[in-house]
């Protein structure tokens, strides 16, 4: 009887092992899904942001410098009429000069200042972007994450460098002459 009871006590202790394993690996399961699920939106949603932000830059120049598309179009199309019919005064060029905005320095000076602060805060956005795809990389690479999640393809969200960087990095080569 006393063999029994130690069979017995051995395979239930077995048993409940077992199922704390299988339980903790459900639950490691449902805890890195939606870990992932929160980082691989929070990526998305970055992206999206400096999407918005790359397009409040440009209004906000184009506001600041008070050049409207309409204002572009009009422009184009009298001065297309002013060449056609070579006529350099009267209506025409009244309607080029009404319509034209004043570059003053002072304008100048704040198109510059908006550059500059758009530029830094658009830096910061992708910064911090950059460090979401690092975070969700190196959670989602690394074990036991790896062994519960398949991670998805954040290079679709990518960052805005200029043609110059792109090229720079892949040749490895930076021949210019900044100064």
């Amino acid at each position: 009887m006393y063999g029994f009871q130690q069979k017995t006590i051995v395979w239930v202790s077995a048993a409940i092992l077992i199922g704390i394993t299988i339980l903790s690996c459900i639950y490691m399961k449902i805890s890195y899904s939606n870990e992932e699920i929160h980082k691989y939106e929070s990526i998305k949603a970055s992206h999206g942001n400096l999407k918005n932000h790359f397009d409040k830059v440009w209004k906000e120049i184009r506001d600041v410098a008070k050049v409207s598309d309409n204002y572009k179009n009009a422009f184009v199309s009298a001065y297309k009429e002013m060449i056609e019919s070579r006529n350099y005064g009267g209506e025409q060029m009244k309607v080029i000069f009404e319509d034209n905005p004043q570059f003053s320095d002072q304008m100048w000076n704040t198109l510059q200042n908006v550059i500059s602060r758009n530029r830094e805060q658009y830096m910061r956005e992708q910064e911090r972007f950059i460090a979401r795809k690092e975070d969700y990389y190196t959670t989602f690479r690394v074990f036991p994450a790896s062994l519960f999640v398949k991670e998805r393809d954040i290079d679709v969200f990518n960052i805005v460098l200029s043609t110059k960087t792109n090229k720079t990095f892949e040749s490895g080569v930076d021949d210019s002459e900044a100064f």
